[in-house]
């Protein structure tokens, strides 16, 4: 959001402010749900005033989300509710989904609300990626395997490729853990940034998408790309110079250039010196391009190679007085973190003994134990605001394969970085058998951590 100077903002309340909306809406949650997967939520409309307000045209921002009723009348006093049905696609960690609806409510015909939520992985990979880098397409082309693995289930296999990028040839390993993928040499020159989506074999998710990035280097090559413009700031001259050279040294011919989602103005000329093989592309950002992020691409031709090359322009653009405040990055939890009532020397460092936990209280544990018989986990962790959450994996031998026991996570409760202690009750373990556990975290942006490793405990 861009903020009005405070002298404008004193003008317009001095010539006299509308009276505020009488309809409030209430965001919705969309809770814990797995990638790939489906959630929903209420979004409630409360009319204050007294008429009845018309709610209609709803829009989603994306085409695989929905609202139903197409349109609701709020009467007066009263609440009226829309229901929401999200597809989670592949969004990890906290995200929210827009929803836009039209009133007829005079002075306040447009309104917008959010559903929000958390989603889960099943893959330990949490944003599984390919880079390539820059490659040189005149030369061998490389080619990469990742390997995918989920601790939540022990039977997990790729089991096909649903689509891949045009630039990419892609396969499976005969185990069906492992993609490979390899450049194709028909690939046009520049950044670029795509997914192979697998159909996969896990319990709670069926889908996994692999990003795949190469710079595609031919004989004339951006100075940098992705290129980063940068924070710009409105009535500044955000003007930006690009050089593009030849590898091989030879003067060459730039046709077409075309933006996209940027707006800008773009001027070629000789690089200092007349320099054989070089050229400058200057960027000049408009100022009617919209406040915000700049994810854009500039498309070159090169016509005496036949080739179209992506240069990707990123930056973020905002109102000249408009105050940044740098966001500190969340801090993981280190063994350092972890606090133990295991003090024996065998211990290994950073473990916990879950077997001495469940019989000794971890300092700062909650008091009351949850119900049942079953073995308790006891744990603490400090500096913990970067959490959304604990797994409980248990498994018949140290070697596993393990089970997750809760596929909605223990929420952390930490608010500052004081240590906060947990308790879980496995109520599921069989009297006289021996399990074996460990605690997995799962931080606010989707990605996993192991807490503990495997320990050993004999249910009662």
């Amino acid at each position: 959001m861009i903020a009005l100077p405070f002298y404008f903002l004193s003008a317009v309340l001095a010539a006299g402010s509308p009276s505020p909306s009488s309809l409030s809406i209430e965001n919705c949650y969309l809770g814990e749900v797995y990638a790939f997967n489906t959630a929903q939520c209420e979004f409630a409309f409360a009319n204050s005033g007294s008429k009845p307000i018309r709610v209609f045209d709803v829009k989603s921002a994306l085409a695989e989300d929905s609202l139903t009723p197409a349109e609701v009348t709020v009467a007066p006093h009263a609440k009226a509710y829309f229901h929401a049905t999200v597809n989670t696609g592949n969004a990890i960690g906290n995200f929210h989904r827009s929803f836009q609806f039209r009133t007829d409510e005079s002075g306040y015909e447009q309104k917008i609300a959010n559903a929000y939520g958390f989603a889960l992985t099943a893959l330990d990979q949490v944003k599984p990626q390919l880079d390539f880098g820059a490659v040189a397409m005149d030369a061998p082309l490389p080619e990469k395997t990742i390997e995918l693995s989920s601790q939540e289930s022990a039977k997990f296999t790729i089991t096909r490729i649903l689509s891949k990028p045009s630039f990419v040839d892609a396969e499976i390993s005969a185990d069906g853990h492992g993609l490979k993928a390899r450049i194709k040499s028909d690939t046009q020159w520049g950044l670029h940034n795509d997914f192979v989506k697998l159909a996969i074999d896990a319990p709670r998710q069926k889908e996994a998408w692999v990003k795949v990035i190469v710079d595609a280097h031919g004989d004339v090559v951006p100075a940098s790309n992705p290129f980063d413009m940068g924070l710009m700031r409105f009535t500044n001259h955000n003007e930006f110079k690009i050089q593009l050279t030849s590898r091989s040294g030879k003067n060459f011919k730039v046709g077409k250039i075309e933006l996209e989602n940027v707006q800008a103005k773009t001027q070629l000329s000789p690089c200092v010196g007349d320099k054989s093989g070089c050229q400058l592309l200057t960027l000049v950002i408009s100022d009617q391009q919209p406040a915000g992020a700049i994810l854009g691409h500039v498309w070159i031709d090169f016509p005496d190679y036949h080739q179209r090359m992506n240069l990707a322009v990123w930056g973020l653009i905002i109102a000249k007085d408009m105050q940044i405040t740098k966001i500190g990055d969340e801090k993981p939890v280190s063994n350092d973190n972890v606090k133990s009532s295991d003090t024996s020397k065998d211990a290994a460092p950073g473990s916990i003994d879950l077997h001495k936990a469940v019989k000794d209280a971890v300092d700062g544990a909650n008091a009351v134990a949850p119900p049942g018989t079953g073995p308790l986990l006891k744990w603490t962790i400090a500096n913990g605001e970067g959490i959304r959450g604990f797994q409980i994996f248990r498994g018949d031998s140290e070697a596993g394969p393990f089970v997750l026991l809760n596929p909605s996570t223990i929420r952390s409760t930490a608010l500052t970085h004081d240590p906060v202690g947990y308790q879980w009750r496995d109520n599921t373990a069989v009297s006289g058998k021996t399990y074996w556990y460990y605690i997995g975290i799962v931080y606010n942006d989707g990605h996993k951590q192991q807490l503990t490793g495997p320990q050993k405990v004999v249910a009662k």
